[in-house]
């Protein structure tokens, strides 16, 4: 369908105004529901239901919009083309005519209650099946980011021991790196309207390779980080069992290992319900759990202070001697590494939300993330520097900080709470890992989400097609949906790969679990310094280098001025120079760990 010349859209435009005029007073609390035709099969939270789209996207519709339908690729992807009976206000030039579905305006339109219009929007399909799409409220989604951050506070002991002077410096850098970085994240979501790195390099001129690449990477990353997640708790468990016995004989200890494997592999296989949820914000009752035992952890340190005596406590390691708090920069990308999770919780907040609370969405979990790191990091220090000789030496993994305090019940109960958060945590892992195989697996099949943003390019309001002037006229209903790749596929589908992914966790952890004890120790350390030098580039390149790579290219590709464009590349340069660093670090780590077991 040929779109309208200028004059034929002004008269509908005024048209529209008139009949909108008229409906503005029955019609403020309305949203509008979808209708899509030549729909793909596919479920949502046990609701049977039709979805044609590759990925959902934030969609603005606006009543009497009426869309022809244009296939797209092998899986059917659908997106309106066609004839505009009503008009789009863009927030931005770069807003979206349509997204990845075809709309229809209803005649009767859902309304929400006062309560449930900050909470849920409405999805329908087909005519008769309507959904109420849940939405995260602010503070929610602020609670979230705190609870995959701050699980990772016990690796700042290293670094504060070394360093108690420059670790909260360092902290305050990797903060206002993190600010900027989010900054330059919510700058893109609001201009792209998507939700991962793939997709917004793909948008902004990468690529199918870009797609395939990162997509790659993350899976890669966030799939086997469970891994490390079960292994942790292990190893806590062994101390937990191991509590008061004094039998130190090999046979005590191997009796201790095989009951700590059994009680792991237990509450690996309670994860599995948890694992296999389809949305990410039933996973919020998982982040209140946590931030509620750190602040039981935060109470066991403090105690620590006062009531462990003083000198009794040795802790000898020889495999790491690079005496500084910059070689464990790992500990602090960690404390710091919201960026995935920043993008992922633009999409669960509304649009209306992201433009009024923007600095909220960003200084309020990086500063509440850097006070608590702060807080932590001090208590740490008068408990461990009071308690402990580390004159020999310390791991560069935290493990070896409070498993020398379990002589004592206030050690045993900060690897209980340890364990508890690590349980907790493990879902939340796992479901970003999920969300990036869906993108890779969904577009080498049928190209989907590539041909997606084809399509969505070609109704930006930068194509030249209609001018700022001539669309604000109107004021549009808001339907916004999140995007998630395996919404189309069918339970079936869903379960079979889902479960695939899970099993890799649980299989690489029985492996580790049970293999011989006297080599135990040797695999987990070999293990786990490979992943660190598999990881250490990726956490470089997703923290720091892309959000500023990405920005500065959205900058151009925008023709937008901004103060910050520079800085993107500032921030860019920051994040490749500690990956080297990060990577030479964990080299050297590899090589150590090499003489030392092999």
């Amino acid at each position: 369908m040929d779109i309208m010349d200028e004059d034929e859209m002004l008269n509908k435009i005024n048209d529209m105004a008139l009949i909108e005029q008229k409906r503005s007073s029955k019609s403020k609390r309305q949203l509008l529901s979808s209708t899509m035709e030549n729909p793909q099969r596919g479920t949502y939270g046990g609701q049977d239901m039709r979805i044609q789209t590759e990925t959902l996207q934030s969609v603005k519709y606006m009543p009497m919009i009426r869309t022809s339908s244009n296939q797209i690729g092998s899986s059917s992807s659908q997106v309106g083309k066609g004839e505009i009976k009503g008009a789009l206000n863009f927030q931005s030039s770069q807003d979206l005519l349509s997204a990845n579905s075809q709309a229809e305006a209803p005649n009767n339109l859902t309304k929400l209650t006062e309560d449930e219009d900050d909470r849920y929007e409405i999805i329908k399909f087909d005519g008769n099946t309507v959904i109420r799409q849940e939405k995260l409220l602010l503070y929610e989604a602020i609670i979230i980011l705190l609870a995959v951050s701050l699980p990772c506070l016990p690796n700042l002991i290293p670094p504060m021991l070394y360093g108690p002077i420059q670790t909260p410096i360092i902290l305050f850098f990797f903060f206002g790196a993190t600010v900027l970085s989010c900054y330059f994240l919510y700058e893109l979501s609001i201009h792209t309207t998507l939700s991962s790195y793939p997709e917004i390099a793909y948008f902004l001129g990468g690529g199918r390779a870009s797609i395939i690449f990162l997509a790659g990477c993350f899976t890669s990353y966030f799939i086997t980080q469970p891994t490390q997640y079960i292994v942790q708790m292990n190893l806590l468990i062994r101390t937990i069992v191991e509590y008061r016995d004094t039998d130190h004989s090999l046979e005590a200890r191997q009796r201790h290992a095989f009951q700590a494997n059994l009680i792991t592999v237990g509450l690996i296989i309670a994860l599995y319900p948890l694992c296999m949820t389809r949305k990410f914000v039933r996973l919020k009752i998982l982040a209140y759990m946590i931030l509620f035992f750190l602040f039981l952890f935060y109470i066991m340190i403090t105690l620590m202070i006062f009531q462990v005596k003083p000198g009794y406590y040795q802790i000898n390691n020889d495999l790491f001697q690079l005496r500084s708090c910059w070689t464990f920069v790992r500990s602090f990308f960690e404390i710091f590494g919201i960026q995935v999770y920043f993008l992922w919780i633009l999409q669960t907040q509304k649009r209306s939300v992201l433009i009024k609370k923007k600095t909220e969405i960003i200084l309020y979990p990086t500063t509440g993330i850097l006070f608590l790191s702060l807080i932590f990091v001090l208590i740490s220090y008068l408990s461990i520097n009071v308690n402990v000789d580390y004159s020999k030496g310390i791991f560069s993994d935290s493990e070896a900080v409070f498993q020398t305090f379990m002589l004592n019940p206030i050690g045993l109960s900060q690897n209980i709470l340890r364990v508890a958060i690590s349980f907790c945590s493990f879902p939340f892992q796992f479901y970003i890992g999920k969300d990036f195989f869906f993108i890779l697996w969904d577009e080498l099949r049928n190209k989907s989400i590539s041909n997606k943003i084809d399509e969505l390019k070609q109704h930006t309001s930068t194509r030249g097609v209609y001018t700022t002037d001539m669309l604000k006229k109107i004021d549009p209903k808001t339907f916004e949906v999140i995007r998630q790749p395996y919404m189309k596929y069918s339970n079936k589908t869903y379960i079979l790969i889902t479960t695939s992914l899970y099993l890799i966790n649980f299989v690489s952890a029985l492996v580790l679990m049970f293999s011989p004890y006297n080599e135990q120790i040797s695999s987990m350390a070999v293990i786990n310094e490979l992943m660190i030098l598999w990881k250490s580039p990726i956490q470089g390149i997703f923290k720091f280098l892309l959000p500023g790579v990405l920005f500065y290219v959205s900058c151009q590709y925008f023709q937008k001025e901004s103060k910050l464009k520079h800085a993107g590349l500032v921030l860019a340069f920051f994040g490749l120079i500690l990956t080297i660093f990060m990577q030479s670090i964990a080299i050297y780590g590899n090589l150590i760990v090499s003489k030392q077991y092999i």
